[in-house]
This record gives C-alpha cells, sequence and structure tokens, in this order.
C-alpha cells in the first residue's frame, strides 16, 4: 500500500500548466509591453518595468517611475475524450475543463542615481500554475488541483558606458509554492476513493543581466539574460485513505535560464516596428525527482522537456500627443512532446495576437491597457497508468486564453 501511494505522490509532482504559454512561464510582467505581445521588450526602456526585462535600457528613463500592473487571465482549456478514456468505470464525466479567471499583479520601479547610473525594483510573479478539474471527471487518478505560486523580488543597477552602450545586472530572490491533488481509487481494504495531497515551498535565489546598443539613431537593440533558479522544495505528503504512507518530501525544481534578444526601429515620427527572439533552456527539466523522508524509495517521472523559442513583432503608433497604440503577434513552442504529455502539461505550440494603446493623462501619468488573445494547438494525450490505479486518459486538449491588462505609470 505504502508504495503504491509513493508512486501516486510522484505522480502528483508533474508540474502542471494552467497559463499554457512556453511550460509554465507567465510573461504578463508590464501592461505596455502586453500591447505589441512583448516585442521588443529587452530594448524599448518605455517605462519602469524596463527593470524587469532588461535592467540595462533603465538608461532610458531620466526620472524617478513607478509602475503598477494588473492582467487578467480567462484560461479555457476542455479535454475531449476519444472514447478510450477509462477510470475503472466509476465515472461517466469523461470530459475536463480546469481553467478559470486568475488575476496577476506586478510593481516595477526605476530611480535614476546619477546621469549615468539607475536604480530599479521589480516585484513580480514569472512563473504559475492555477487549474481544478471537476472532481469525478476521468482522470481523477491522474491529476485534480494544480497551484504553482511564484514570488520574484529583483533589484537591479544599470550603467550608462557612452551614448551609445548601456548594460545593466540584478538579483532575483524568488519564493515558490507548489499545491498538488488527485484521487486515490477504492481497494479491497479501502472501498471508498480517497484524496492525496502534496504541498511544499522553496526561497532560492538567481541573477539577470543585459546590454542595451543604439545602433542608429532610429535603431537600438537588447540583449538580455536571466538565470536558472534552483529550488529545493521541501513539504508534506498527505493520503487520506493511506495514512502510513503520509510523508515529509523533498523535491527539486530548476526554473529555467532564459536570454531575449529585441530591436526597435522608429520608421518615422509616427511608426515604430519591434521585434523578439526568446529561448528558455526547458531542457533542463529532464525528470522530477520524488524523495520520501519516512524510508521509501526515491521514484522519479521523465519529463524529457525541449528549449523552446518564442517570436515576437509589433508595432507602436503614435496616434495624437497623448494617445499610442499598439499591436503585436507571437509565436510560442510548447516544451511538452506528445509522447509525455499528460494531464497536469496540456500545453501546446500557441499563436497570440495582441492590441493595446497608452493614454497620456498628464505630465506625469500614463495608463496602458491591453488584451491579448492565445489559441493553442491541439494537443493530444494518451496516458495508461492502468497499472497503478491511474486509468487511461485518451483524447485532445483544446485551449485558449484571454488576457486583459492595465497598467498606470508615475513619473514623479
Amino acid at each position: 500500500m505504502q508504495s503504491k501511494a509513493c508512486y501516486l505522490a510522484s505522480a502528483l509532482f508533474i508540474v502542471s500548466n494552467s497559463s499554457l504559454a512556453g511550460g509554465f512561464t507567465l510573461y504578463e510582467q508590464s501592461a505596455s509591453a502586453a500591447g505589441t505581445a512583448y516585442a521588443g521588450k529587452a530594448a524599448l526602456g518605455e517605462d519602469a518595468s524596463a527593470a524587469w526585462f532588461n535592467p540595462a535600457s533603465m538608461t532610458l528613463i531620466n526620472r524617478e517611475q513607478l509602475a503598477v500592473g494588473l492582467h487578467i487571465y480567462n484560461v479555457d482549456i476542455k479535454f475531449k475524450d476519444d472514447g478510450r478514456s477509462e477510470d475503472g468505470g466509476t465515472s461517466s464525466n469523461k470530459e475536463g475543463k480546469p481553467g478559470g479567471v486568475l488575476p496577476l499583479p506586478n510593481f516595477h520601479y526605476v530611480r535614476p542615481i546619477n546621469e549615468k547610473v539607475r536604480f530599479g525594483l521589480s516585484v513580480t510573479a514569472p512563473f504559475g500554475v492555477a487549474h481544478d478539474f471537476n472532481p469525478g471527471w476521468v482522470g481523477r487518478f491522474q491529476g485534480l488541483k494544480s497551484e504553482i505560486t511564484n514570488l520574484d523580488i529583483n533589484p537591479s543597477l544599470s550603467y550608462k558606458v557612452d551614448e551609445r552602450l548601456s548594460v545593466g545586472a540584478g538579483i532575483s530572490a524568488q519564493y515558490l509554492n507548489v499545491k498538488l491533488t488527485q484521487a486515490i481509487p477504492a481497494t479491497m481494504d479501502t472501498p471508498t476513493e480517497g484524496g492525496a495531497t502534496i504541498k511544499g515551498n522553496s526561497v532560492a535565489f538567481g541573477y539577470n543581466y543585459g546590454a542595451l546598443l543604439k545602433v542608429t539613431d532610429d535603431t537600438r537593440v537588447g540583449l538580455a539574460y536571466r538565470s536558472e533558479v534552483r529550488h529545493s522544495l521541501s513539504g508534506t505528503a498527505d493520503f487520506s485513505t493511506v495514512p502510513v504512507a503520509n510523508s515529509n518530501i523533498t523535491s527539486n525544481i530548476d526554473l529555467p535560464a532564459s536570454l531575449a534578444f529585441s530591436s526597435v526601429t522608429r520608421l518615422n515620427p509616427k511608426w515604430s516596428v519591434l521585434t523578439d527572439i526568446t529561448w528558455t533552456e526547458w531542457s533542463t527539466f529532464k525528470e522530477l525527482r520524488f524523495s520520501p523522508e519516512n524510508g521509501g524509495m526515491d521514484l522519479t517521472k521523465d519529463l524529457s522537456w525541449r528549449d523552446t523559442l518564442r517570436l515576437a513583432v509589433g508595432t507602436v503608433h503614435q496616434y495624437n500627443e497623448k494617445t499610442k497604440l499598439k499591436f503585436g503577434l507571437a509565436f510560442d513552442e510548447t516544451p511538452v512532446q506528445d509522447s509525455k504529455r499528460n494531464v497536469r502539461t496540456p500545453d501546446s505550440d500557441s499563436v497570440t495576437l495582441a492590441l493595446g494603446s497608452q493614454y497620456r493623462i498628464d505630465e506625469r501619468c500614463t495608463v496602458d491597457t491591453a488584451i491579448q488573445l492565445t489559441k493553442y494547438k491541439s494537443a493530444p494525450i494518451f496516458d495508461n497508468q492502468t497499472s497503478t490505479g491511474g486509468g487511461i486518459v485518451s483524447g485532445k486538449f483544446n485551449s485558449m486564453v484571454q488576457i486583459i491588462s492595465a497598467q498606470l505609470n508615475y513619473t514623479f
């Protein structure tokens, strides 16, 4: 009984994905950049969110500035059974819909120290998950609730080397909290279904750095690197019908490094074109190892995620003295292989369309708004866990996400 419970616990620890954006990355750290689908993010330096995307671009900000933003996700994930899903005949509910409405706030601050040096501070949630399947759905023995909460505090400094080149760097203190649940099948010893819950948290540190180069009077490019953050989680595994298997647990989650290259080109006083290519090192996410502290055997789950690229292009139009209009288009690869997909990783390749605007209220205050629509490629799944009581989940996930963003920028 204990070995079965330990397997269930390891299965619980497969990281899931509610944001469905390149693994479980949350790009939404700025409403101003959201309007162009984050094209140009490492070269724009439009407001205090520059501190997060590329600290070197803070040198474009000449006065103390604060940016406070909020993003509202409307996540629509639907599972369609192909007729082969099976949970032992105990449920007729073969559909799954784990999405919902989710808020994500962020905060950025930049302060000039002197003509060459800027200080920045960003408080963000760069990774996250929140989805919850119906308790009676056919895949409940493979996964129900998945919550990953991430908070990153990132102070940084930038230095203007000369009129063309700036550099910057920062450190991140990052908190990670995980809660994963699933159902436990009934057995001869436990004739009713039970539940399993894993909880764990960690604090870890990382760093970031970047450079900004003014190529011509109308074109600049930015390069921004953000390091891997290695979390060592500690927490508990609890089994309602197999209490002998309850244990403290440890596990490692390495949140990936990324490298972004962006450009901004002013075509004329009214129009600018922005581009971005971002590489994320998801290949470090090869497996997940679960270690109970009650003497049980370490168990692993093969993930074999792949590195990904995200490509974005956008435009900014200066409509009048007070208003900018924005447009963006992005393509995002998934790190999940079709053969490794499970109910906690319904991710797939996606395309994002973005529209945004910025309105200047007065000399000190601007407001950014944006809306993004992301459509995901249909994601097939066939996960047979009948040997351990997990049943079969077979079909396709079809997903779409709408994100509404707003940000207030105040210059002191």
